[in-house]
């Protein structure tokens, strides 16, 4: 559904890359954590982009945590 469509930025967790591949090809962007097991440290690079996906990532779970918390979602009827 969403590889219909172009311009979409997604964050997805490690485990999605063959999702990945799929996606990317309608010019959407997938944000990723970087993996640690490459060498065990990371680049400066590296660094700078975990940083900039978790930044993004909190609010993601703060809002996941809201809905479940106040029933948000229980909350709303299929007509």
């Amino acid at each position: 559904v969403l590889g219909v469509f172009g311009g979409f930025v997604v964050l997805v967790d490690k485990g999605f890359s063959s999702f990945k591949t799929q996606f990317e090809t309608n010019s959407n962007s997938i944000l990723v954590m970087p993996s640690i097991f490459h060498n065990g440290r990371f680049t400066e690079h590296e660094i700078i982009e975990t940083y900039f996906v978790a930044s993004i990532r909190i609010h993601i779970k703060r809002v996941f945590a809201r809905l479940k918390t106040y029933g948000i979602l229980n909350k709303i009827t299929m007509n």
